[in-house]
């Protein structure tokens, strides 16, 4: 990772992580070392089902007009006057719902023990960002369709996604579940001002 690219992310909050992210295990002798037995996961079940889709290819506008939809007059403003948008591509890949929200709920981080206390908001939105943007390390369709919240006002970080149907969904990465079903305290995602990172 270029030293302009690990600066923007560290000023932004994301605290930049080289290696695997999550647990993806595609190969019983590749098992990481923090697993005692290889079994197939979550997500290599959903996987290889019918249930995930072909990627949608849609605009940066498209993905832009939905955004502004969504989060209103907040909406691409300086980070301390509202969301500022930061956008690295000019297509999106997007998976549907029911596919994200299956992926998603198989995300596992892979923590290195004796450091679980480092691992906190921002490296899990982290984690779950690269595992759609690997395709689970070829596990699933790749998708730049999940983002990252950092949401100054709330102090937290957490995932955004789009899917293909154009619907967006707040995603709480250190529970698997969607922002309105995680119990964290509304100030987390009462997203005002901050960068989306989609």
């Amino acid at each position: 990772m270029d030293s302009d690219r690990r600066s923007f992310l560290k000023w932004m909050g994301v605290t930049p992580i080289s290696g695997t992210l999550f647990r993806l295990p595609r190969d019983p002798d590749l098992t990481s070392p923090f697993e005692e037995d290889y079994t197939q996961s979550d997500a290599e079940t959903v996987a290889q089902g019918e249930t995930v889709h072909q990627p949608t290819r849609l605009s940066l506008s498209w993905v832009q007009k939905r955004l502004k939809k969504y989060y209103g007059s907040r909406f691409y403003k300086q980070p301390t006057r509202g969301i500022f948008h930061h956008y690295p591509d000019q297509t999106y890949d997007l998976l549907r719902k029911e596919a994200f929200l299956q992926l998603a709920q198989t995300y596992q981080p892979l923590l290195v023990s004796g450091h679980e206390e480092r691992f906190d908001c921002d490296e899990y939105a982290t984690g779950l960002r690269w595992m759609f943007l690997t395709g689970g390390l070829g596990e699933f369709p790749a998708s730049n369709m999940a983002g990252i919240a950092h949401n100054f006002a709330g102090s937290h970080v957490y995932n955004v996604a789009i899917c293909a149907e154009g619907e967006i969904l707040e995603w709480e990465p250190q529970s698997n579940t969607l922002v309105s079903e995680s119990g964290g305290p509304p100030e987390y995602y009462n997203f005002k001002n901050g960068i989306l990172y989609l």
